[in-house]
């Protein structure tokens, strides 16, 4: 548990050191005690870099029936089209990070419990959720 606490003080310390504001992921009633931030920033081909960091998130299989693992969701402001970013890998300590890229500068950015990790459309048990866009 000491470990896990010291890398995401690296973590934060090495985002603060590049620029990069963390930004409020908003739980909701589905997980209220999870906290989550994101920060954005640019790749060498100017797409978004996303960085994403969440602790106190609940295993998914406590969210309901069926369901084993959470999904990262990078949509259109509007919601209209979503994509899957990734898969959110929540440890024992209840805490997990992961990155990843879009050409979008301007989107919605929200996490849900799903069954499996491959799946094209998000489900109904979203636990996070930002609107995101340049400062």
């Amino acid at each position: 548990m000491r470990k896990l606490a010291v890398i995401t003080a690296l973590a934060a310390f090495a985002l603060s050191a590049c620029g990069a504001a963390r930004r409020p992921l908003v739980a909701t009633t589905r997980a209220p005690s999870t906290n989550g931030w994101f920060s954005l920033g640019k790749d060498s081909n100017d797409n978004t870099r996303v960085r994403i960091f969440v602790e106190h998130m609940p295993p998914a299989t406590r969210l309901g029936e069926g369901l084993t693992t959470y999904v990262v969701w990078i949509a259109t402001p509007d919601r209209r089209v979503s994509v899957n970013a990734g898969q959110l890998k929540v440890g024992e300590s209840q805490s997990a990070e992961m990155e990843t890229i879009t050409p979008l500068t301007s989107f919605s950015l929200f996490v849900t419990a799903e069954r499996t990790n491959d799946v094209l459309t998000p489900g109904p048990t979203e636990v996070l959720q930002a609107n995101a866009s340049p400062q």
